[in-house]
């Protein structure tokens, strides 16, 4: 399945990573990788990113170690599924849940 991870870097983290050698070239090279995601962003702002990756559980959780002990603070993993996907879920589900009790 596919998910967006959306990472932050600490400001303690983001000078060690700065002042490693190659800067985090090294260490975004490494998760690319690791997790071939079909799109890499990151902020000119903020030391954050977003990657969107098909994971399994052994890569969802490298992932969450990855970030954590590398950036400073736990990733958010989240669920993505494309547009032109989501009628396949979203229908089923509503149906679904329209036969739960109501309180």
């Amino acid at each position: 399945m596919k998910f967006m991870i959306h990472f932050t870097v600490t400001e303690d983290q983001g000078a060690k990573i700065e002042a490693a050698p190659g800067g985090p070239g090294p260490l975004l090279g490494y998760i690319v990788e690791r997790l071939k995601p079909e799109a890499v962003y990151l902020s000119p702002a903020r030391r954050q990113g977003w990657i969107v990756a098909t994971l399994n559980e052994q890569l969802m959780a490298e992932a969450m170690i990855f970030f954590s002990t590398r950036c400073g603070a736990y990733p958010t993993i989240i669920p993505a599924v494309s547009f032109e996907d989501f009628p396949k879920f979203a229908g089923p589900a509503l149906e679904a849940s329209a036969k739960a009790p109501r309180i």
